[in-house]
């Protein structure tokens, strides 16, 4: 494959120094690229003690900064941090953020039309010419500390209050976001709740069951934690020291993989692998759960030993030998393949191992090889030969996670399968409901007719899984489909591709789906529901929703 970094690499550095580094991009490279370019790139800006000296910085001419979109918001954001609550001349020249002899320019020109200024009043006493110093001077300096003390962002944004909205965004409204305390300590309460009774009845156990108060394991062979690690991060997000010290320290102690039995490939990476580093990072890195997630990964490594590179759906964690699922005839879950890359990739990158960042790209460049001309995706596909098999096409169970990670993983070669996707989507799946006032996304199943001819039916069902959707559409808008650096909070029309504004509505009006489906008795959505079509015959419509449970019609 061709290494293209070096035009591909969207690398934008302000300035740069060692301490307070700050991420503004970053990309991710095809298998093949030298490891340390594979690690997340960032574009560096750092400020020094004193608040005001920047070092290395890239000098540009006031003019040019003003007029260049990209550095806009960091611009605006920096001046506030250089001068605080005081603007005065002296600072200028200390401030390497600016081309020092820009600043000089601009004096000595003021310097030039105070001279002027005193050739045509010889009559001008002393006291006279130093007022007009001064004034002049005074002009000059709150010039330019309005110029810096204003974001450059309000200069663009002037207008754009005569836009028309987005849909979904109320025009003028900024939205805030605060705690509702009561209801997060609910939560807090609740968590303790069901922790403490499994602490009790299962400490260790993969399951727990609370009307019997026991637990249980996936396998004979014994559990790998599931319950017990995949709770820490939010032990440790929710403030429960003593509740997290307990879990660390059955984690130090008891926690093993070695264990002859098969596990999911997709449930272990993202629940417990996930979980362990998840709890690495929240603990300020402690080791114990680096060391237990690269045991982990050096267990899974095995899955991906296929003719194609694509990982099977079963691992055997102590004989570290990738299993194929017999319930599938060896076949793999298109979104379980494509859910194993944030883990990977993040293992790495702690580690220095590049094997576990080769196997998850070499994954996603096997299903880039594969892709359709329209962008969709059958839920199942061959380790063997690295092909789709004639399968459902949907964006529910098995196939959810694989477009969520088009986007999500981050990686700039899998860009263009995304817009392919959100395409496909809109061409062939998304519908509308028969009064008109709600779209939904349907899904394609094979269906040999009595020939044993192969046909595709659109059918009108959709999975609670898909809610995804509405704010992946969203969040791709702004990300991917955007046209200007820094979108706005809501986003401004203008600031969109026209695919970014198709998006943009369609996830509305999917989020107003999902959010219909929980008018039931229990305030909860189904796990599936089914849309009406004309073509259910059905004389009248009134009384009856858009959408109902199978078996509650």
């Amino acid at each position: 494959m061709v290494d293209d970094r070096e035009q591909d690499t969207p690398e934008t550095v302000i300035w740069s120094d060692k301490k307070d580094v700050y991420r503004l991009q970053r990309w991710c490279d095809l298998p093949g690229q030298d490891s340390s370019a594979r690690r997340p790139t960032v574009g560096i800006g750092s400020r020094t003690e004193s608040s005001k000296n920047f070092t290395n910085p890239m000098v540009l001419e006031p003019a040019a900064i003003i007029s260049h979109p990209q550095l806009e918001l960091e611009l605006s954001s920096a001046t506030a941090n250089i001068f605080g609550t005081s603007c005065v001349a002296e600072e200028l020249a200390d401030i390497s953020f600016f081309d020092n002899s820009s600043v000089l320019n601009m004096m000595t020109s003021n310097e030039s039309s105070q001279a002027a200024s005193r050739r045509h009043s010889d009559s001008s006493t002393k006291k006279g010419t130093s007022f007009s110093n001064l004034f002049y001077g005074a002009i000059v300096i709150a010039s330019i500390c309005v110029l810096l003390r204003f974001p450059f962002t309000t200069l663009s944004g002037l207008h754009a209050n005569n836009a028309v909205p987005l849909p979904g965004v109320r025009p003028g409204v900024v939205p805030t976001f605060t705690a509702d305390v009561s209801r997060r300590d609910a939560v807090v309460e609740a968590f303790k709740h069901a922790w403490l009774a499994y602490e009790r009845d299962a400490m260790g156990d993969d399951e727990y069951h609370p009307l019997s108060h026991r637990g249980s394991n996936l396998t004979k062979a014994g559990g790998i934690g599931y319950t017990v690690v995949d709770s820490i991060d939010t032990m440790l997000i929710m403030g429960l020291h003593d509740e997290y010290q307990r879990a660390r320290e059955w984690t130090r102690d008891r926690l093993s993989f070695d264990r002859d039995a098969d596990f999911s490939t997709f449930e272990t990476t993202i629940r417990v692998l996930g979980g362990l580093l998840a709890a690495y990072h929240l603990s300020e890195e402690d080791p114990i759960f680096l060391e237990k997630a690269q045991d982990l990964g050096n267990r899974i490594l095995p899955v991906f030993d296929t003719p194609s590179g694509l990982p099977l759906s079963m691992v055997n964690l102590q004989r570290r030998e990738g299993v194929p699922d017999r319930d599938n005839n060896g076949l793999v879950s298109t979104a379980e393949a494509a859910t194993l890359q944030l883990e990977l990739r993040y293992l790495s990158y702690l580690t220095g191992e590049d094997a576990y960042w080769e196997k998850s790209e070499e994954t996603m460049a096997v299903l880039k090889a594969a892709r359709l001309p329209h962008g969709l995706v059958p839920i199942f596909v061959d380790p063997s030969s690295g092909r789709y098999r004639t399968a459902s096409i949907r964006l529910g169970s098995r196939g959810d996670s694989y477009y969520e990670y088009l986007l999500l993983a981050l990686c700039p070669f899998l860009l263009p399968l995304y817009a392919e996707a959100m395409t496909g989507i809109h061409d062939h799946l998304i519908q509308t409901s028969v009064s008109g006032e709600l779209i939904y996304t349907a899904e394609i199943n094979p269906e040999a007719n009595y020939q044993r001819e192969m046909n595709w039916k659109l059918v009108p069902k959709q999975d609670h899984l898909v809610c995804f959707l509405g704010g992946s559409l969203m969040l791709g808008a702004t990300t991917s489909g955007a046209l200007v650096e820094r979108v706005s909070v809501p986003p401004l029309p203008r600031e969109l591709s026209q695919q970014a504004k198709r998006d943009w509505l369609t996830g509305v009006e999917l989020v107003k789906t999902c959010m219909t489906t929980h008018d039931t008795q229990t305030g909860l959505s189904a796990e599936i529901v089914h849309f009406r079509t004309p073509g259910d015959n059905v004389d009248d419509w009134s009384g009856r929703t858009d959408w109902y449970i199978k078996g509650s019609q």
